[in-house]
């Protein structure tokens, strides 16, 4: 029997929640860190004439009433003035920039004759150092060096990692790209090998090498005084030196195990193995608090950082020329569309606010222990927990915490850090994870290093304080926590 295919039209009813473009800019008001929210209504404020600082509102004593034949403040030809000055302004001031650097070029043009081309090198330094190819090339343009020369260094310098190590296939940087791989004749092997010497006498000690014992031993060999036994250690024995194997480093070399010690701890506390690192450009994080929390008298008062962020209305004076003869249509337009932009982001604030206080004041509640005496004392929160505490939606939580920061008696701490999992102990009392990685490097730090305690041993200890964790849950916290194993934290 065969199957017949027909088409027809069918109605269908059907509820589907949408989200309207106010919604949108309320969930994501809510999700912005203090100071994105910073930028953002300054933005507004610059794009919107209906959007105004609270304070600018305020009438001056001796305000001169409003005309009619004045132009309205933030109709469409009071913007379009504003917009024709601006553009002028800036034009002159483009024009006074481009004479001034004219002029500064003609002077450079001109240097004076009996100018040392090194020191004038060193005055045009800029500063502060951005990246590590930048400092590497400040130096090399004080040795006068042949251009071919400063080529070929530069183009080292082009290849090294953020650590500071020319990669393993450097060289074929030079390479000309023919079937057999050879050389380009004009950068033959001798003087990349020059150039690589040359580089590796540079600022900071260790760059250019490729491999981590290079690197060590061009900064042992810059060092003044006798360092033979650390020299023989990292070229000999680095392998044994970062397994801690130092009993078998001194039986190697023949040296006692106080000095093999003496050496392990000044390779440590005073080589680094990745010098480029200083000379990284990623910038740091400055960071502003949403929410503060402090203690007074035993208690803690919760309050959100609102001075970071200015107070704003809606010019009420524009909104009463709405209903005037004297604006086109156009202009109303304009002004109705902004008004209501303006009220939006307005209540977007307000409401952000009220939901960011409202989890704030219920965290410190539950995590008063945390604040008050630190993490050790911090418990078991769970998102979920408190959105059904507060009769909100989970990912209402998760984009009001996240990206923000508590400024508390414990420091400045990450809002999303005081929710955390955990275990119940014996006794019922509830122990978040950060706590048990707290007292886990409270244990480590007062261990005897002649016999650090194994993942197991930890484990009972924490059974011992009613507290029942696995050795794999050890194990496990003590990677994140980047504490070595038990054969790498023995000293000798």
């Amino acid at each position: 029997m065969g199957m017949e295919m027909h088409l027809r039209a069918e109605q269908k009813l059907a509820q589907r929640l949408q989200m309207s473009p106010q919604m949108y800019q309320t969930i994501e008001i809510l999700a912005l860190p203090i100071a994105e929210l910073q930028e953002r209504i300054e933005q507004e404020i610059t794009e919107n004439p209906l959007l105004e600082r609270a304070e600018e509102m305020e009438p001056e004593e001796n305000e001169t009433p409003v005309r009619e034949e004045q132009i309205v403040p933030g109709s469409v030809e009071d913007v379009r003035n504003r917009k024709e000055t601006e553009i002028s302004d800036y034009l002159d001031e483009a024009r006074d920039q481009l004479d001034e650097l004219i002029a500064s070029n003609r002077t450079k043009a001109r240097p004076d004759e009996d100018e040392d081309p090194k020191m004038a090198a060193m005055m045009n330094v800029a500063a502060p150092i951005s990246t590590l190819e930048d400092h590497l090339n400040q130096q090399v343009r004080l040795l006068d060096l042949p251009d071919r020369d400063m080529a070929i260094l530069e183009t080292l310098f082009s290849v090294l990692d953020r650590r500071g190590y020319l990669p393993s296939d450097y060289a074929g940087t030079f390479q000309s790209g023919n079937e057999n791989g050879e050389f380009d004749p004009h950068v033959s092997e001798e003087e990349i090998g020059e150039a690589v010497r040359l580089l590796q006498t540079l600022d900071p000690a260790g760059v250019g090498a490729r491999t981590v014992v290079e690197c060590l031993l061009l900064q042992i060999d810059r060092l003044e005084g006798d360092f033979s036994i650390e020299r023989v250690i990292v070229e000999k024995h680095f392998e044994e030196l970062a397994a801690n194997k130092l009993p078998d480093i001194a039986h190697a070399i023949g040296a006692s195990h106080e000095r093999v010690n003496q050496a392990y701890d000044f390779i440590r506390r005073n080589l680094n193995p990745k010098p480029g690192l200083v000379f990284d450009t990623e910038a740091s994080q400055y960071i502003v608090a949403d929410v503060i929390v402090r203690e007074r008298y035993g208690e803690l008062d919760v309050y959100l950082n609102d001075s970071a962020l200015p107070r704003l209305a809606v010019n009420k004076r524009l909104i009463m020329m709405l209903g005037k003869n004297e604006l086109s249509k156009e202009d109303k337009d304009y002004i109705s569309r902004n008004r209501e932009s303006a009220r939006w982001l307005i209540s977007a604030i307000e409401q952000r606010k009220r939901t960011l206080l409202r989890i704030a004041e219920s965290v410190t509640r539950v995590q008063k222990g945390f604040f008050l005496h630190g993490w050790r004392h911090l418990k078991t929160l769970l998102m979920k927990d408190l959105a059904v505490e507060l009769g909100i939606d989970v990912s209402t939580v998760s984009r009001a915490v996240s990206g923000k920061y508590v400024d508390c008696p414990q420091g400045i701490v990450p809002f999303r850090d005081l929710f955390t999992a955990g275990y119940t102990g014996t006794e019922g009392q509830s122990v978040s994870d950060e706590a048990v990685k707290q007292e886990l490097k409270k244990i480590v730090a007062n261990e005897d290093k002649a016999k650090p305690l194994s993942d197991d041993a930890i484990s009972e200890i924490f059974r011992t304080k009613n507290i029942p964790i696995s050795r794999r849950t050890i194990t496990k916290y003590r990677a994140e926590l980047k504490i070595p194993n038990t054969r790498i934290r023995r000293q000798f």
